[in-house]
Formats: structure tokens, sequence, C-alpha cells
């Protein structure tokens, strides 16, 4: 006991500094935790309420895209199943040839790929075709005017029989692009989910 009263000063201290250690320190911690987490919540708050003070803007912004997103959306043309969509682009480019009167040698679709970035399917078609060259050139025109979006990749011309007062007949060859509209991405996300 002796030594208890001798050595009472440094095991008070030690006494002081186990409850620092046990019971002080850890609810300082606590307090900066909840002070830190209390911080969070109030960036949050200040953020939410920028956003609620500027609804009317994200509003107006949101109704501008939505704008445009469907002016640019009726540049393509409504999904229709790959068959469907071919056969009534076909009928339509046949259409087309009729009204100008040239004859179609082949019109052969090569290939359909995905435009994941605008959720597109886009079909490539080639037209071979013959007739007079004022013809050839109202067709390409006339396609360019299209109401639906179509990009011509390239064409090909070789011109006969041109005389003074005629340009001629034309052999002609195009490659082009076809697009079909966003649906056909959310039909294939959907049957192969």
């Amino acid at each position: 006991m002796n030594d208890l009263k001798k050595h009472a000063f440094l095991l008070s201290i030690i006494f002081v500094l186990i409850i620092m250690k046990f019971i002080v320190l850890p609810i300082f911690e606590w307090q900066d935790d909840k002070l830190s987490n209390i911080r969070l919540l109030e960036k949050k708050q200040i953020k939410v309420q920028q956003v609620l003070a500027n609804q009317q803007e994200y509003i107006e912004a949101n109704d501008n895209l939505f704008t445009i997103f469907n002016q640019v959306n009726s540049v393509f043309s409504h999904y229709k199943n790959e068959s469907a969509f071919k056969l009534a682009q076909q009928k339509n480019i046949e259409k087309l040839l009729a009204e100008f009167n040239l004859k179609s040698q082949n019109i052969g679709w090569k290939g359909v790929s995905l435009v994941e970035q605008l959720q597109l399917q886009r079909f490539q078609v080639g037209i071979q075709f013959k007739g007079k060259s004022i013809d050839v050139i109202n067709f390409i025109i006339a396609l360019e005017k299209q109401p639906k979006w179509i990009d011509i990749i390239d064409f090909n011309f070789s011109i006969k029989g041109q005389k003074e007062g005629t340009i001629g007949r034309m052999d002609g060859r195009i490659n082009m692009n076809m697009y079909n509209d966003a649906e056909f991405i959310q039909a294939t996300k959907i049957s192969k989910g």
C-alpha cells in the first residue's frame, strides 16, 4: 500500500490519461464525425437550393432540348423492322426513279450497322441506273429533298451522247445511307434483356 501512496501522483496521471483515451478522445472523434456529416449535408442542401432556385431555367432548357430533339428526330424514319424498312425505302427509290424516267439496273442493300451514339440503325444501299442526264440531276435533287434524311456516300456517272443543246445520257451508281430511328435500339435492348 505504501508503494501505491508513494506513486499516487503517477497513478493519478495514468488514470487521467486512461480516462482521456477511452472516454474523452472517443467523444471528440464522435463530434468530429458528426461535424463532417453536418458539413456534407450542408453542401448537399446548398446544391439542392441552387437547383430549386434555377428550376425555371432547367425547365426551359429541357423544353428547348425536347423541341430540338423532335426536330432532329423528324428527319429519321420511324422504327420499322429491317425487312419492312428496306421494302418501304426501296419502293420510294423505285417511285423516284420512275418519276424521273430512269431505268433501274440494280438496287442492292449492302449492310446494316448501329450508330449507338445517336441510337440509329444505318442501312447502306447501292443503286445503278441509266437515263437522260437532266433526269439524273433532278433525281439527285429529289433524293436530297426527301423529308427523311438520306446520306449520299458516293456517286459515279458516265456521260454518253453529248451534243450541242443536250447533255446526253448517263449511267450512274449511287451509294447512300438511310436511317431508322431510336426505337430499334430500345427494341433490341429489351429483347436481349
